[in-house]
């Protein structure tokens, strides 16, 4: 128990929820237990604070992911911007420091911390935020970030934060379509 966990409360190892509809289906004899002849499917309906708490989770995981492009922003790509040429201090703080704790430190620290033992909100915080922050580190590094994210610290936070590839237009941003990103 962290000091944190009170965030995420719920850890949901038990469903206590009643099925709306259970269903009955016959077991064929090949199926592996011969013994049992029926089985008992439940509908169930979804469970509200487990969707509020991924809500939050997603949320936070956003938070994590700017404090994430802030650092790029500020040490990989305005220095980029400014000099001529890529600084070896660059590549040292993007291999050495900026992927490496990303990768290694930040999730399990991220899990022990607010105490998430569900197993989707775990892979959300180990498998999603860190490999979007490294991916985004390499791709500013090597200079394929798009155009109008390098305008403004915010402009590339709300690139870095973003999954998936969006175009911008004249009404704001807009998902791309495959046609765009080819």
């Amino acid at each position: 128990m962290t000091l944190l966990s009170w965030i995420f409360p719920y850890k949901f190892f038990n469903d206590g929820r009643a099925p709306l509809l259970t269903v009955e289906l016959p077991v064929a004899p090949f199926a592996g237990n011969s013994d049992a002849t029926s089985t008992t499917f439940g509908f169930y309906m979804f469970d509200s604070i487990y969707w509020i708490e991924t809500l939050s989770l997603v949320f936070l995981m956003c938070l994590l992911n700017g404090a994430a492009s802030t650092i790029t922003y500020k040490f990989i790509i305005e220095p980029k911007l400014t000099a001529k040429s890529i600084p070896v201090s660059t590549f040292l703080l993007a291999f050495g420091l900026i992927i490496p704790f990303w990768l290694l430190y930040v999730p399990d620290y991220a899990v022990q911390l607010f105490d998430v033992r569900n197993k989707v909100q775990t892979f959300c915080f180990v498998g999603i935020v860190p490999n979007l922050v490294a991916f985004r580190t390499v791709e500013a590094l090597f200079d394929c970030t798009p155009s109008y994210a390098k305008e403004s610290m915010a402009s590339y936070a709300f690139y870095s934060v973003n999954p998936m590839i969006l175009k911008r237009s004249e009404s704001g941003f807009v998902r791309a379509t495959i046609r765009d990103t080819l």
